[in-house]
């Protein structure tokens, strides 16, 4: 089977300012203790892990990503092995899982001071008791330096390892790390977002692949004791965005804005009773896809940084730009209109919500509103036609052998009614679109219309 190059380029949408944000997902449990949440899977078990702001960073567990959450002890139960002030509460926890390995990255500082550092912590399981400090990462500041050390995130591309971090001052900062992405590499850190407002309310960086782009988050504005003091409407926390097809920049925004040049999309800022968003990570899950993580005041709570509420919500990225702008139960399953064969080429169109495109040719796909054309070169031990090759450059990816998309069949149906090969190959060429597009495969059907095929 193969797939041919894209034909359609995405486009760069301009966002509003003024979105229609949807309401965080509900939480069940803890969901307090939560500044700067970072969370994941586990790979074993399947069970969620998140981590926060706050001595020596909390560990909480649920079965599913909307809890119930159960605290579980601490990842530094006697503090960061750094020498700083700040060894005993460390802040803006970002988890990775690398070869086998969970790692932690945190700082350590006191507020309002560049006296900062960079941690990172490791662990085969995520419970506690599990880790290991292992101190400083060498991405350290002090004062007078160019940027703050806080607020890491690292990001793994291809064999190099990248930790973005900053919190104002020069804002936001990026640096190569080791193999081992436990030290830094040694180079100097360069700037990848400055915003020109005094005093440069940017901080709490997030880079997340998707789509052929590097995604930038950051918050932006004023973070915390909204119950002693309020910021003027629209200078409180906010989660914004740039974006690269280089993990290293230049970053923009959707008007093109250089994000070193004051710029940034605006994701998700205060509506309703939500307040203050920000301190984000972004999440892919299994189920629901992208998602964002953050902590944000529910006004009819309280104001205290105590009382900052774990929210996540689905990212759709299907204009090019993240948008929170629907709820995970909107997410509909995936079907299938209609499919015909012409000339060893299969085409199948679908109805969908929330499928993003492929920002690799692996596929030739056109997309108007819901509605998405794929077109499979079917091989010809299954079709009995010649392959067809458009004459092209462009090289093509062969995905599934004649005895594998047998297989599939089995798999899709369990028994010895499984649908014709043609059908599996089909099947299968979805299941690869949706690992490609990043689209949950539970959202594509396991069969296709029942007389579909025709000549």
């Amino acid at each position: 089977m193969w797939f041919r190059p894209a034909l359609l380029a995405l486009a760069a949408a301009w966002l509003p300012s003024t979105l229609a944000f949807a309401d965080p997902l509900a939480c069940s449990g803890t969901c307090t203790d939560t500044h700067d949440p970072t969370l994941i899977q586990r790979d074993s078990d399947g069970t969620y892990f998140r981590f926060a702001t706050g001595g020596g960073i909390p560990i909480y567990s649920a079965t599913s990503l909307t809890g119930s959450w159960t605290y579980l002890g601490e990842v530094l139960p006697s503090g960061s092995s750094i020498d700083n002030s700040g060894s005993d509460d460390a802040w803006a926890p970002d988890v990775h899982y690398v070869d086998g390995t969970y790692y932690l990255y945190y700082a350590v500082s006191s507020f309002g001071t560049q006296v900062s550092a960079i941690g990172v912590a490791s662990s085969s399981s995520m419970d506690a008791g599990s880790w290991t400090d292992h101190g400083s990462t060498g991405v350290e500041s002090t004062t007078g330096d160019d940027y703050n050390a806080i607020d890491p995130n690292l990001i793994v591309v291809g064999s190099s390892n990248y930790l973005t971090f900053g919190s104002f001052w020069g804002d936001i900062f990026q640096t190569e790390m080791a193999s081992d992405a436990l030290t830094t590499a040694g180079g100097t850190p360069y700037n990848v977002e400055f915003n020109a407002t005094s005093p440069q309310p940017s901080e709490g960086p997030y880079v997340f692949e998707y789509g052929g782009y590097y995604y930038l988050f950051f918050s932006s504005g004023t973070c915390c004791g909204y119950d002693t003091s309020r910021p003027a409407a629209g200078d409180e926390y906010k989660i914004m965005v740039c974006r690269s097809t280089s993990v290293t920049g230049a970053y923009v925004d959707a008007t093109g804005t250089a994000c070193t040049a004051s710029g940034g999309t605006l994701v998700l800022g205060s509506h309703g009773t939500v307040y203050g968003p920000g301190g984000q990570s972004v999440y892919d899950d299994a189920d629901y896809g992208p998602v964002l993580v953050y902590h944000y005041v529910d006004t009819t709570i309280g104001y205290a940084d105590a009382d900052k509420q774990l929210g996540i919500n689905v990212l759709d990225f299907s204009s090019g730009w993240p948008v929170v702008n629907a709820q995970a139960s909107e997410k509909g399953r995936i079907e299938v209109d209609a499919l015909s064969i012409n000339g060893g080429i299969a085409t199948v169109e679908l109805t969908f919500l929330y499928v993003n495109l492929c920002g690799s040719n692996f596929f030739r796909q056109t997309r108007s509103s819901q509605r998405l054309i794929l077109q499979v070169h079917l091989p010809e031990d299954e079709h009995g036609d010649e392959d067809r090759r458009d004459g092209n450059d462009d090289a093509d990816v062969g995905l599934a052998p004649a005895d594998q998309s047998k297989r599939e069949s089995k798999k899709y149906n369990g028994d010895a009614s499984a649908p014709d090969p043609v059908h599996s190959v089909i099947l299968l060429g979805l299941r690869q679109f949706a690992y490609c597009a990043r689209t949950p495969p539970r959202m594509f059907p396991d069969t296709l219309p029942s007389g579909a095929l025709a000549e």
